[in-house]
C-alpha cells in the first residue's frame, strides 16, 4: 500500500524524515509547493500520512500540557477516504524500524479534532517507547524532556 506524507519545508533535514523519503512505498510532499500533486495522489491511491508535531490551529493535550497544532494537516486528513496513519522512524543502531499507527481506517470518516486528538495519541506512545529520538529542540516542545516523559508514564 502506498502512503503520502506531508511535511514543510525546512523540516527535512531531520533525519526522521530523510528516513521515510526512502522508503519505497511513501512518497513524501512538501507542504506549501506540492500540496496540488498531492491531492491529485491521494485521489488515485495511497493513505495519507502525518508528520506534523507543531504549528498553529488547534489546541490539544500533549503530556498534559495544552500545546498547538497546525490545522491544515487535520483538515487534509478529514478529506482522505483511504485511511490517516501517523508513522514514525525508530532508531535501532545503523538501522530504523518503521511504525504505521492507523488513525483512521480505509473507508471511514472522522473530523479533524478527532484526527488531531488521535495523532497526538500516537505521537506520544511513540515518546514513551523512544523518548531519546524526539526532536526537543523545537518549540513548544522544549519544556518536555526525556525525564519528563518517564515521570509521567
Amino acid at each position: 500500500k502506498k502512503a503520502h506524507c506531508v511535511y514543510k519545508k525546512g523540516q527535512d533535514r531531520h533525519h526522521g524524515l530523510w528516513s521515510l523519503r526512502q522508503h519505497p512505498n511513501i512518497t513524501m510532499w512538501e507542504a506549501q509547493s506540492q500540496l496540488k500533486q498531492l491531492l491529485y495522489a491521494l485521489k488515485e491511491d495511497g493513505a495519507l500520512g502525518l508528520v506534523s508535531d507543531h504549528g498553529q490551529g488547534i489546541t490539544v493535550p500533549f503530556f498534559e500540557q495544552a500545546i498547538n497544532l497546525p490545522l491544515g494537516a487535520f483538515k487534509l486528513a478529514a478529506r482522505s477516504k483511504r485511511g490517516v496513519y501517523f508513522l514514525w522512524a525508530q532508531s535501532l543502531g545503523t538501522r530504523y524500524r518503521m511504525h504505521t499507527v492507523p488513525l483512521v481506517q480505509p473507508g471511514e470518516k472522522a473530523s479533524y479534532d478527532v484526527i488531531a486528538h488521535a495523532y497526538v495519541k500516537a505521537l506520544m506512545n511513540a515518546i514513551k517507547v523512544a523518548p531519546e529520538q524526539y526532536y526537543w529542540r523545537v518549540d513548544p516542545w522544549r519544556q518536555f524532556q526525556p525525564h519528563s516523559v518517564e515521570q509521567q508514564t
